[in-house]
């Protein structure tokens, strides 16, 4: 109820619910991406120990990856463009290490299920800890199948 008494009209309670989705998408994408910023990397020692060959090339992949999605964080932090494009933001954090992951899983000799287990947490993530339409949560499914 609003401080007349008087219920909001439809349109208002539509307007207030896309209004808290973005928020709510914004602000679990900027934790989620400071995730992604600090253990992505930290990755790169299990990819020596368990993938030496290999270790060198998915360093600098990941490095490439934490490039990016520093710079889509720090566009989802910024108060005038992270709400306006939150959820294009948060697709891209969440989708570019499920790229990079289903690359190094085709290239990896040994070891596959961490890479599999890898490529599956943003997608279990993205469907029950982001609050977002489900079209993005399919489009994820989407990037990551074809990837």
């Amino acid at each position: 109820m609003e401080a007349t008494g008087e219920a909001p009209a439809g349109g208002d309670l539509w307007r207030a619910h896309c209004d808290e989705l973005v928020r709510s998408t914004r602000v679990t994408g900027m934790l989620g991406g400071a995730l992604l910023l600090f253990a992505f990397p930290l990755w790169s020692l299990f990819d020596r120990i368990h993938e030496p060959r290999h270790a060198d090339v998915f360093f600098l992949v990941r490095g490439g990856v934490e490039l990016v999605a520093l710079v889509a964080w720090v566009l989802l932090c910024h108060r005038r463009f992270g709400p306006r494009h939150a959820e294009g933001l948060v697709l891209l954090m969440i989708a570019l290490p499920e790229v990079a992951l289903a690359w190094m899983l085709a290239q990896a000799d040994s070891s596959l299920e961490p890479y599999l287990l890898g490529i599956t947490l943003p997608i279990f993530g993205s469907a029950f800890l982001v609050m977002w339409r489900w079209q993005l949560s399919a489009a994820l499914i989407g990037i990551t199948g074809a990837a």
